[in-house]
């Protein structure tokens, strides 16, 4: 912090009280700060830099974004999520046109902007823009960008109901592991219950409109059956190691109750 104040001083006699590279320097020093827990110092500096880099750079450099990009973690770090969104929204819309849309820079501002949506509950808007954030990533080859989006958009998905779409990106996530993975591996097995867990409470969310019609479907019926199936194998595994006594066991057990039922 004191190097960063230290060269603030000499920039400024060098350059004047207002210059685009004070903007830069009050950035740095923001980061010190925020990185040294001082948030509410750091916010207050990075509004500084923000004014200063905007007066001399225009709203549409690249500078403009990464500090806009640090106000919107200041804010956040500080418990201000709508102030955040707000800004990382900003943040976006910059590096989208000073960067371009599938930029790694802007793919990751996307992506950080739907995890706080998520985090706010808004779940629809948090689905639609890791929906993009995927496409982008994807599009550009930077599959691992978007690790974080991948991994929550099925989570998402499911919590708002729609059970296919999540169906797939689980199952999609479930062969890629299970091509590459022991078949005692925790990370495979997670990725199993979590297919299985899909695939009982779509066929519950079936199963009561089909009770009211006297019949149940074959497709409805088959998805109950490989939940059980799938649950059978996770407690299997977790039973076999030394995981039995995990809270996890016991909700496989618990599902797998519950998806016999709908089966």
């Amino acid at each position: 912090e004191a190097l960063f104040r230290e060269l603030l001083d000499k920039r400024i006699k060098q350059l004047g009280p207002e210059h685009a590279d004070i903007g830069v320097v009050l950035n740095e020093l923001a980061l010190v700060l925020s990185g040294q827990e001082k948030k509410a110092e750091s916010e207050i500096i990075f509004r500084e830099a923000l004014v200063m880099l905007r007066k001399f750079l225009g709203n549409e450099h690249q500078n403009v974004g990464t500090t806009i990009s640090n106000l919107g973690d200041a804010l956040y770090d500080q418990g201000k999520l709508l102030e955040a969104e707000t800004v990382w929204k900003e943040a976006f819309s910059v590096r989208q046109k000073v960067l371009g849309p599938d930029a790694p820079a802007t793919v990751a501002s996307l992506t950080r902007l739907g995890e706080l949506l998520l985090e706010e509950d808004k779940l629809a808007e948090a689905a639609a823009l890791f929906r993009e954030a995927i496409a982008l990533g994807i599009a550009s080859g930077g599959e691992t960008l978007v690790g974080r989006a991948l991994s929550q958009l099925p989570e998402i998905l499911y919590r708002i109901g729609k059970f296919a779409d999540a169906e797939a990106l689980y199952r999609e996530t479930y062969e890629k592991r299970r091509s590459h993975l022991a078949a005692d591996s925790e990370e495979l097995n997670l990725s199993k219950a979590s297919l299985a867990r899909c695939l009982s409470d779509w066929a519950w969310s079936e199963r009561v409109a089909e009770l009211q019609k006297g019949s149940q479907s074959s497709g409805n019926l088959a998805r109950a059956r490989e939940a059980v199936d799938l649950l059978r194998e996770c407690l299997v595994t977790r039973l076999r190691g030394s995981r039995a006594g995990h809270w996890r066991t016991a909700d496989v057990q618990s599902r797998l109750g519950g998806a016999l039922v709908a089966r």
